[in-house]
């Protein structure tokens, strides 16, 4: 059975649709780059932390951009929010290519991918959805009025509230195609910066 990690819906009548999930893919980025902070700074206080060498990892003049590579790239993505599991399953961002080549390679990787899917599946994508739940309606009626307000409409597309179990660098985009991103440890979009995406011009105006 295909896994789903969308979980709360509001549809208006003019077509306008917002939900919230929990990506598996951008979560396992985030997991991966915890899991880099705190092998490069001890006593860092992130999840996870593993007994594994910060020599794994590729040098930090190169990770960093690798890192924000594959963060756009899932986010590029054809409909992230309805492909996600089947680009886990399908393999189709490396994320492997963030450790340093050596003979050990693979099997760590594939450890720490073990230990990634059995916190997803066991309690993180659950409680990602359970932040974010209420926030579908809080920012429905938020972006409603907003729209009223300016006199503009919002437009007839889904939109999705992406749940991060950790906010990601302060300087990755986190407001794009019909993705917002929102995590427990950085502040909430604002309604002005979430409606650049959500909100049209009345074709009546």
């Amino acid at each position: 059975m295909r896994r789903k990690s969308a979980r709360k819906e509001i549809n208006s009548y003019m077509g306008f649709s917002l939900s919230n999930f929990t990506s598996i893919n951008l979560n396992y980025l985030i997991y991966l780059l915890n899991l880099y902070d705190n092998c490069m700074h001890s006593g860092g206080y992130k999840f996870p932390w593993l007994d594994i060498d910060g020599n794994v990892f590729l040098i930090p003049d190169l990770i960093e951009k690798l890192f924000e590579e594959l963060w756009n790239n899932i986010l590029d993505s054809d409909n992230i929010a309805q492909n996600d599991y089947e680009y886990w399953e399908s393999k189709r961002f490396p994320y492997i290519s963030l450790l340093a080549d050596n003979p050990n390679r693979l099997s760590i990787y594939e450890f720490i991918k073990k230990t990634f899917e059995h916190w997803y599946w066991g309690s993180s994508n659950q409680l990602c959805n359970m932040f974010s739940d209420n926030l579908v309606e809080r920012y429905y009626y938020d972006l409603l009025e907003y729209a009223q307000n300016k006199g503009m409409e919002l437009k007839n597309q889904m939109f999705y509230l992406q749940t991060l179990y950790n906010a990601p660098r302060n300087n990755w985009i986190t407001i794009k195609g019909n993705i917002i991103i929102v995590s427990p440890d950085k502040p909430l979009p604002v309604i002005d910066d979430v409606s650049r995406i959500c909100v049209t011009k009345s074709v009546c105006g």
